[in-house]
């Protein structure tokens, strides 16, 4: 269903559970694990005549697309079709026949840098990226010593913040090259190209919460916050909102009155609310600043 303003429309027959949507709000990718074979469908131009792409890949579980929408990165815990890895990387491009990727490691989540140039997959004890430019082999992949589970990309355009409880550590990318690319050089980065792409792990924090599953984790606005919502490893969720400053690394609870459980939680525009739905049956709404 799409809501726009006051009115809703159907998009179907599109089935599964939404991923990602893609900047311009036209391209949506969900991934179908009730039909069989399981399979991630593309919702193209899905707030008009729609058209539906289907892509054979079992259990996909994230997505992300690039800041220009060209490329988006589709990850699953499944082998690749007609091979025995362990995970598999799934390149959607608009321009582009779609590509698979072997993974040695299960991945859990995908973002690219606000830059546009690279791509990164969390891999639990590893983080893998892929540049963006030209066509994706596993001859790309580069591997950063960051553990994540799950990743968001910072408003600078270079840095993205990863989540693997109880602890969150951020990373920075820098590309380094020639000022002026030689004639008849690509200006991608390597291995296709002349740019190299750096990535340096930040100090990581821990929110001293003890172990938990992430429910939601989202940033304010200016990428100074981090909010998150959890449950325990037992399943029952954490009656507090997680809040972590990027900047100084300091972490909070945010407890609802009354007493009430957090359950979901989305932040304003403006990004000075936080509404939070609880489990007693209404929506509290938290000022940010105070």
């Amino acid at each position: 269903m799409i809501f726009s303003g006051s009115s809703v429309s159907q998009a179907g027959p599109v089935f599964g559970r939404v991923l990602a949507i893609s900047p311009d709000s036209k391209t949506v990718i969900l991934s179908d694990t009730i039909d069989s074979p399981s399979r991630v469908n593309i919702c193209v131009n899905c707030t008009s005549l729609h058209t539906i792409v289907p892509i054979f890949l079992s259990n996909a579980t994230a997505a992300a697309f690039s800041p220009d929408g060209l490329k988006a990165y589709i990850v699953s815990g499944s082998s690749c079709p007609g091979t025995a890895s362990t995970g598999c990387l799934l390149v959607y491009s608009q321009l582009d026949a779609p590509q698979f990727i072997q993974l040695s490691a299960v991945p859990t989540d995908a973002a690219f840098i606000g830059n546009g140039s690279a791509g990164y997959i969390a891999e639990s004890s590893q983080t893998t990226f892929l540049p963006t430019c030209g066509p994706s082999i596993s001859g790309s992949l580069g591997n950063v010593s960051l553990a994540a589970q799950y990743l968001r990309p910072l408003p600078d355009g270079m840095s993205l913040v990863a989540l693997t409880p109880p602890v969150v550590q951020t990373m920075t990318a820098n590309i380094t090259g020639p000022q002026n690319v030689p004639q008849n050089a690509s200006g991608c980065l390597a291995p296709r190209g002349v740019l190299n792409l750096t990535n340096t792990p930040g100090p990581s924090s821990n929110l001293g919460t003890g172990p938990f599953v992430p429910r939601q984790f989202f940033l304010s606005r200016d990428g100074s916050v981090a909010y998150i919502l959890a449950q325990t490893t037992g399943g029952g969720s954490l009656p507090f909102i997680i809040a972590f400053n990027v900047q100084t690394g300091a972490s909070s609870q945010i407890s609802l009155s009354g007493g009430a459980v957090p359950l979901s939680a989305g932040i304003s525009p403006g990004g000075d609310q936080l509404l939070v739905g609880a489990d007693d049956g209404q929506v509290h709404v938290i000022e940010t600043a105070t």
